[in-house]
């Protein structure tokens, strides 16, 4: 993922993060989360598995759908962007994708297919 450079006064004016450790400890929470709720991690969730497991409201039904047709997805690039969102919602403490979660998805995989072209 390529990261523009940070002027040099945001750096050192800029609060501290979350470590390392705490990063990792959520992302177990999280890597948890599905397991038990699913007994896989997203990623190998199957097309039909992941129709049951991420539960999205209906806002960001409309907002997935709106930007497969405007993008040309296919199923598979919905599929795709579902199993990060609902990654993303793991993380977030959330039992369902909501439209902040599907937007994030829809960006790492907009910056993705821009790398790729």
């Amino acid at each position: 993922m390529e990261v523009p450079s940070i002027p040099t006064s945001d750096l050192l004016g800029a609060p501290v993060g979350e470590s390392s450790g705490q990063i990792r400890a959520r992302c177990l929470v999280a890597r948890e989360r599905a397991l038990v709720r699913q007994g896989k991690t997203n990623q190998l969730l199957t097309a039909g598995e992941i129709d049951a497991h991420a539960c999205p409201d209906e806002p960001t039904v409309q907002f997935l759908r709106s930007a497969a047709s405007r993008l040309g997805w296919s199923a598979r690039g919905i599929h795709r962007t579902l199993k990060v969102a609902r990654t993303i919602a793991d993380l977030a403490g959330s039992e369902r994708i909501e439209l902040l979660h599907a937007a994030e998805a829809l960006q790492y995989r907009q910056h993705v297919a821009q790398r790729t072209a």
